[in-house]
């Protein structure tokens, strides 16, 4: 333990022992010399810590002498025989659990004047016992009062329930607190055994002081809270509370249908007709997926350019905030002052060559609509707010029609289907979720015009919990013939080049990695004798790109272009210049620039994107171009050291050139420079190290989907440290719980080596998702 941690804990001093010492000290008596009781015979209980043993008070030898008071609770005199003259002269000390010790880390040894254990406790002056013994419990277990009327305390906010089984619906639930934080659900399901209480559910997480139980009937709760109302934990009767419903449930009390539509467990996914009558707040599809759709183009423009502002702004605050004491301002921080806080120049939005059904990705949620039919669109609302219902994208903007005409023929499929479809108020269905990919042609067979798509993948994901082999593969067969007829038969054919099913039994819709996909042969004169096809291709500056199903690809390809190119410009991409492409993905930045560098390096986790990316390569006669599996994190510092020169090597090579020969022929490069475009939570803080300790990387362009994280990154980069930085070993630690992914990163800083930081330079706002409030943001870093 750390000297700061020392200090901490002494200050902080545990509640429980605070209680029971002041009710100590209360009842002040003259210290008398007395052994100890004997130690009590044991029986099975779940004690303070959850241990499974506790002094057994009442026996047929020993019956305890019970006396109760005029409320029917039990005396304090209530003792077992063989401790009733102990009671008189009670020793000052030893009269409470240390706490300290039960944690032990207690540093006073035989000297502490609290017990340190069963053995060594002993009765209070009053004749009572420390509340959190397990005498005390044993004897409040074993002589049980019964109150002449019981009462429910009124509701309050407690931890939200776990959610039950069908089976266990018609219970009636109830909060029981407070318990032991230290047990496990085992452990209350076993005290509640030991009391001799009848119950149905039980439900108790670790390290919280509420659980939830479930009983059968009236007369099982009023039996249950009889004995509940006479046991005391840590100091304070337990009490019986009505639980309050959990956060989706009480959103959802004046949602249109969705009681009706998604909680009758005996019709299988609830399909009634929604009530009339019911006040609703179901929102309008177009309000939930396009809600700058009815503002003009022009008009979303200047309202994502404000947004980008803002983001800049607080930019500069945030590294302001995070500087070192005695640390001199950078100039681009001074400048800001002057040019309206913005650290750098903002120079615009760039807009979308393609407006109107430029996806070529949508997922849609297989649910009910609000009539409780069953529907393949998109959700109305989050499941947070207690909207669940889905409806069909027919007036969405950003969809294309091909992914509408889809979704429409997958619709009617799933209404005949004799499998359910995905529940998420019980986690059980069948039919999950509708991914429709489309991959464009080539601009050079187009003419230079917006090519049309030409190949469509299909990944339908399913939960196949309690769904046998057998009848899965009926319905695999079955959906195959409906969708194949329904794609030939449209006017004009819908192209369909693979077909795919993904296996994933979590809760949420986002499955992982390595969740098992299975490609299904689609019929057709043209497929006869061909394996099934588990990719299609699309193009990006005429080059083919391979994708796989669960590879990441921009969603809008025309505006990728141009975002891609922007990239390329800001990096100043020379022969001599080595590319680090961060979270590649299946390789387009990094492909689409390797004409301009002379060498790049990819680095992607997913196993699949970068075998898509070396596909790619292969397509596309790309050489001078490497694609690494693994976290960026884990390699991004071995990766600089391989490729980069050495300061010898520097002073060797002269200014004539910016690359240096390796032993065995692989080149070294002076002129670094990365392209970085990670997923919505930004970069990893081992990688924003890696990237500023490194001083031969001097420009950076950060490509990011989420301003926000973006935010956080650059304040890493920017904040410019003092020399004495690197001994500020663990400062922050402790404090860091509740703040802000910018707060977190203003107190990574503290731990930073001595580096040059980055100075931010221009950005730009390019608009890849028109009609929503989302874009991406490109920065450009130098140092």
């Amino acid at each position: 333990m750390g000297k700061g941690e020392g200090k901490s804990s002494k200050r902080a001093k545990p509640e429980a022992e605070e209680e029971t010492n002041a009710a100590d000290e209360a009842h002040p008596q003259p210290a008398v010399d007395e052994e100890p009781p004997a130690k009590q015979p044991k029986t099975e209980h779940g004690g303070q810590d959850g241990k499974s043993s506790s002094v057994s008070v009442a026996t047929e030898e020993q019956p305890v002498a019970e006396q109760k008071d005029e409320d029917g609770k039990i005396s304090s005199k209530a003792l077992p025989a063989d401790l009733s003259g102990v009671v008189a002269n009670v020793p000052r000390m030893k009269t409470s659990l240390c706490s300290y010790f039960r944690k032990g880390n207690c540093r006073h040894g035989d000297s502490c004047r609290y017990a340190h254990g069963e053995a060594e406790l002993k009765p209070r002056p009053d004749g009572s016992w420390d509340p959190t013994s397990d005498i005390a419990k044993s004897l409040a277990r074993d002589s049980l009062p019964a109150p002449a009327a019981v009462q429910l305390v009124a509701p309050i906010s407690v931890a939200e329930e776990a959610a039950e089984d069908d089976s266990t619906q018609n219970t009636i639930k109830k909060c029981i607190t407070p318990v032991q934080p230290r047990w496990s659900n085992d452990d209350f399901k076993k005290f509640l055994t030991d009391l001799n209480i009848s119950f149905v559910t039980a439900k108790k997480r670790r390290g919280d002081r509420t659980a939830f139980v479930g009983f059968q009937d009236e007369d099982q709760l009023a039996s249950a809270i009889k004995i509940f109302d006479s046991i005391k934990e840590g100091g304070r009767k337990m009490q019986v509370k009505d639980v309050l419903p959990r956060t989706w449930e009480r959103n959802a009390e004046n949602v249109s249908a969705v009681d009706d539509v998604m909680a009758d467990a005996d019709n299988e996914e609830g399909m009634e007709a929604a009530k009339p009558g019911v006040t609703t707040r179901v929102k309008n599809i177009c309000d939930a997926v396009t809600p700058l759709g009815h503002l003009t183009y022009e008009e979303q423009l200047n309202i994502k350019r404000e947004d980008v502002t803002q983001v800049l702004k607080r930019l500069a605050r945030n590294t302001r905030k995070g500087l070192p004491a005695g640390v001199l301002m950078p100039d681009w921080m001074i400048a800001a002052r002057d040019n309206g806080g913005l650290p750098c120049a903002l120079e615009g939005v760039l807009s979308s060559p393609v407006v109107d059904g430029y996806r070529n990705k949508c997922e849609f949620s297989i649910g009910c609509a609000v009539d409780g039919t069953r529907a393949v669109g998109f959700q109305l609302g989050s499941f947070r707010e207690g909207i669940l219902a889905v409806a069909e994208p027919t007036d969405c903007r950003n969809v294309s029609s091909i992914a509408r005409s889809y979704a429409a023929v997958f619709q009617k499929f799933v209404q005949i289907s004799d499998l359910t479809v995905w529940n998420k108020t019980n986690n059980k269905g069948f039919w999950r979720m509708l991914t429709v990919r489309e991959g464009r042609g080539s601009l050079e067979k187009n003419a230079g015009e917006h090519p049309p798509v030409s190949e469509v993948m299909l990944l339908v994901q399913v939960c196949p919990t309690g769904i046998d082999e057998e009848t899965r593969n009926m319905e695999y067969k079955k959906m195959v013939d409906h969708l194949s007829l329904a794609s030939s038969a449209a006017s004009p054919p819908l192209p369909l080049t693979a077909l795919i099913v993904q296996d994933h039994t979590g809760v949420s819709n986002a499955a992982p990695a390595n969740a098992p996909l299975h490609a299904l042969t689609i019929p057709g004169e043209h497929l006869k004798g061909q394996a099934p096809v588990d990719y299609i291709h699309d193009h990006i500056s005429n080059l083919k790109f391979r994708i796989s199903p669960t590879a990441f690809f921009q969603v809008n390809t025309l505006a990728a272009e141009r975002l891609y190119c922007l990239a390329g410009d800001w990096a100043e991409l020379t022969p001599d210049t080595l590319l680090f492409d961060v979270c590649c993905g299946t390789g387009t930045i990094g492909l689409t620039l390797a004409h301009r560098v002379g060498m790049v390096v990819g680095i992607e986790m997913n196993q699949s994107a970068v075998a898509d990316a070396k596909q790619n390569a292969e397509l596309n006669n790309i050489t001078n171009c490497r694609f690494v599996t693994s976290k960026a994190e884990d390699v991004m510092e071995s990766l600089l050291r391989e490729y980069t020169t050495s300061e010898g090597e520097e002073e060797s090579s002269g200014n004539e050139t910016e690359t240096v020969e390796k032993k065995g022929g692989k080149k070294r490069f002076k002129n670094i420079v990365a392209i970085v475009d990670p997923p919505r939570v930004g970069l990893h803080p081992v990688v924003l190290k890696t990237l500023r300790l490194h001083t031969q990387l001097r420009r950076l362009v950060y490509i990011s989907c989420n301003p926000q994280s973006l935010l956080a990154n650059a304040v890493e980069l920017c904040t410019p440290l003092s020399r004495e930085n690197s001994t500020e070993k663990g400062s922050g630690r402790g404090n860091w719980r509740g703040l802000s992914n910018v707060g977190l990163a203003r107190n990574r800083i503290k731990k930073m080596p001595p580096s040059t930081p980055f100075n931010p330079k221009k950005a730009m706002a390019v608009d890849l998702f028109p009609h929503t409030s989302h874009c991406e943001m490109v920065m450009l870093f130098e140092r």
